[in-house]
């Protein structure tokens, strides 16, 4: 991740290394920790499963109330001629996001003194941020780094030959998707990440990427450069592009509104109590 040439060797859909404070008492407090940043990214997925569950339940109940209350005061206008569905149980919002998180914004805008000092006092059991500096295998942050070495990458994709015809070179593709190469990180499908930028906007600038083709001597010797040169078989580069995701994108997950109570029943309910608590009492005199 950190001052590494190749982009290829890192794990798919990583931003890069996660590095937190130990929070437990005892010999390990404050510490430094690290591993993977998909291990946060990975509680996003766990919590956010479970939101997405809720709020399935909670759309299903939101139209099943309605559909409730219509009927329920229909048949207060009709003498109960209206049938009444089954009250809909309103499902229970998950409790907010309790695990591991990202503050990439505060390291981008805090220098690294403050953002050690905030990182210290944070109280969550893993409250992270990335590492972008390796030095004989201890992983710190260094704020002059975002915009330099860490974003810097040079990979090289070799194209294989085809045995079939000395002079038939096949394709190579490659996907710079966050920091990793995978299925998962290409262009097409329905999933696909954004890329990752780890630094502020700034007005004018914009990332760039080079691309460049080099011919080697194959085993066919020189007659393989043949295919450098023919106007039917000259390499072509095809490319699209994707927007970055805002930094925003790897906050900690929100927690989902609650869903609306039936009120109707209730009141009918309470009020048809009050009634007949009246008509016992009035039987006792």
């Amino acid at each position: 991740m950190y001052n590494q040439d190749n982009a290829n060797v890192n794990l798919a859909n990583t931003i890069g290394t996660a590095i937190w404070s130990e929070r437990d008492a005892g010999q390990g407090n404050k510490l430094f920790r690290t591993a993977t940043s998909m291990m946060i990214t990975s509680a996003y997925d766990v919590y956010n499963a479970q939101k997405t569950t809720y709020e399935t339940a909670k759309t299903a109940y939101e139209t099943d109330k309605t559909a409730y209350e219509t009927a329920f005061e229909a048949a207060k206008k009709d003498a109960g001629k209206t049938t009444v569905p089954t009250r809909p149980d309103m499902p229970t919002a998950p409790s907010a996001y309790a695990g591991p998180q990202f503050y990439l914004g505060t390291q981008i805008a805090n220098p690294i003194a403050t953002t050690w000092t905030n990182i210290i006092a944070k109280t969550g059991a893993v409250d992270a941020v990335l590492a972008n500096v390796n030095t004989a295998g201890v992983l710190t942050f260094d704020q002059s780094k975002l915009a330099g070495t860490f974003h810097t990458r040079v990979s090289y994709l070799t194209a294989a030959q085809d045995n079939a015809a000395a002079t038939n070179i096949k394709y190579v593709g490659a996907t710079f998707g966050r920091l990793g190469q995978a299925e998962n990180t290409s262009l097409s499908g329905t999933t696909t990440p954004s890329p990752f930028l780890w630094d502020t906007a700034v007005a004018g600038a914009r990332p760039g990427m080079m691309f460049s083709l080099f011919p080697e001597m194959g085993t066919e010797g020189a007659s393989g450069f043949n295919s450098w040169t023919t106007t039917t078989t000259a390499p072509t580069v095809n490319y699209a592009l994707k927007a970055f995701a805002a930094i925003t994108s790897f906050d900690a997950p929100s927690a989902p509104a609650a869903a609306t109570a039936i009120t109707v029943g209730a009141t009918q309910v309470a009020a048809a109590s009050i009634v007949a608590a009246a008509a016992v009492a009035s039987t006792m005199f």
